[in-house]
């Protein structure tokens, strides 16, 4: 029996207003598709000491942008973005009835510090148990031991805990091969015949749960 439901977070829970990596993109005119950029960006090796949106630009730098005009406009794109994170409209309400129906409710998600203090304040204090963040643990999604920072402890088979989330490599392979109940979300209906169970919308989860 299910006891221990775990969380991604972005296009899962919550999200920007609009695709900030592609907006980036296309101010910074850099030669490469979305996958491309979104790989070089997360090889792009720079100081821990910098914060979030320094980081994020001195990346753009060591990718070729130079221009500070151009860089200057990213800031601006990312501080929007960040500014207007949103929950869609069916997740709290869902989240809450799981709670009270006796689940246990956790988040584990790649994201940075800047972003997690704005998407967290989302929700009400009390209705995760535990937040696993990938820049707290040094830890990253795929890798199985930000999966396993959750389940350590706690006394549950692995059959007793499930991951809900839209990344095929990063949400349901690893938690899959512990074990763990997976669900697949996405919101144009795409199927996932790797995961146990299939979702357009959170609401759904009432239905499974």
């Amino acid at each position: 029996m299910v006891k221990l439901i775990a969380f991604d977070v972005w296009q899962t829970l919550a999200d920007y207003p609009f695709n900030l990596y592609e907006e980036v993109l296309k101010i910074t005119k850099l030669p490469m598709t979305l996958q491309e950029f979104i790989l070089k960006k997360g090889e792009a090796e720079v100081s821990s000491s910098l914060n979030d949106k320094d980081r994020f630009l001195e990346k753009m730098r060591i990718m070729g942008v130079k221009d500070e005009s151009i860089l200057e406009k990213v800031s601006d794109l990312y501080y929007e973005a960040h500014s207007n994170i949103f929950l869609y409209d069916d997740v709290l309400e869902t989240l809450i009835n799981l709670k009270e129906k006796g689940y246990t409710l956790a988040i584990i998600t790649n994201v940075d510090s800047y972003a997690q203090e704005r998407v967290i304040k989302l929700f009400p204090d009390d209705l995760f148990e535990e937040i696993i963040a990938s820049f707290e643990v040094g830890f990253k999604k795929p890798q199985k031991e930000i999966f396993l920072k959750l389940s350590k402890g706690k006394n549950l088979n692995p059959s007793e805990i499930v991951m809900v989330g839209d990344g095929l490599a990063t949400d349901i392979i690893p938690p899959s091969e512990l074990g763990w109940k997976t669900v697949f979300i996405n919101r144009k209906g795409e199927i996932c015949d790797k995961a146990d169970y299939n979702i357009s919308s959170i609401n759904e989860l009432s239905k499974i749960f």
